[in-house]
């Protein structure tokens, strides 16, 4: 359940599943870009914003199959100060507006575990302009300019986040989710991974990262889709 930063993951999941029979394990995507996976934000300049989560719960209600839900997305962007998405009319930008989309977040996973769902919550993957590709190998009409500076720092990112990830950690545990930080995984020794060994860049754009990097390196998610 999520949006776009939900789909990235689609092509590591695909790979796990694949070869499974009809009584293994499975994967639905209830996902939409551009929309966080809480009920009551919406954006109006986003056609459907606020139709994914009671899409995702009607689907819930008629397939029993369905006993784990992993809920993703680029959560803090959705929060900046002059943020476009809102809850109840006010923008995420506002604390008390914050507030109450955390805790209907909160409330979406205390009704999933309650439904005897488990619930996986994945925080945000780093992301920026220095981990962008366009940043790091810039074109020009004479072919690539010499590699830029792939220095940004988990902290750096973090100080861009107003504090979300650490809130959502709080709600996801006190609220009885499995809670997932890619950051654990996609940072070294404090600093954010912008390409891989073979020094190819991990993403595709600033906020996604390449579907052929997530095929074969992220898995952090495995265990989602465990038997």
């Amino acid at each position: 359940l999520g949006d776009s930063n939900a789909q990235q993951y689609a092509p590591r999941l695909y790979e796990l599943v694949k070869g499974n029979d009809q009584a293994g394990r499975g994967v639905q995507y209830v996902t939409s870009g551009g929309t966080p996976p809480i009920p009551g934000v919406e954006n109006q300049q986003v056609k459907g914003c606020g139709e994914l989560t009671p899409k995702f719960l009607e689907i819930l209600s008629k397939d029993s199959r369905i006993d784990r839900v992993v809920i993703a997305a680029w959560w803090h962007g959705y929060f900046f100060k002059d943020s476009k998405y809102t809850c109840h009319g006010v923008t995420l930008g506002n604390e008390e507006s914050r507030k109450e989309a955390l805790q209907s977040l909160s409330n979406l996973i205390k009704d999933l575990r309650a439904k005897n769902k488990q619930v996986i919550l994945v925080t945000s993957i780093p992301t920026g302009r220095l981990l962008d590709p366009r940043h790091l190998h810039a074109r020009g009409f004479t072919g690539l300019y010499p590699k830029r500076s792939t220095s940004y720092s988990k902290q750096q990112f973090l100080d861009t986040t107003r504090g979300i990830i650490q809130d959502l950690k709080e709600v996801g545990k006190q609220a009885g989710a499995e809670v997932i930080d890619p950051l654990d995984y996609l940072c070294t020794n404090g600093m954010c991974i912008a390409e891989d060994k073979e020094g190819i860049p991990i993403r595709y754009d600033s906020f996604h990262l390449r579907p052929g990097y997530v095929r074969e390196h992220v898995k952090f998610l495995d265990q989602t889709v465990a038997q």
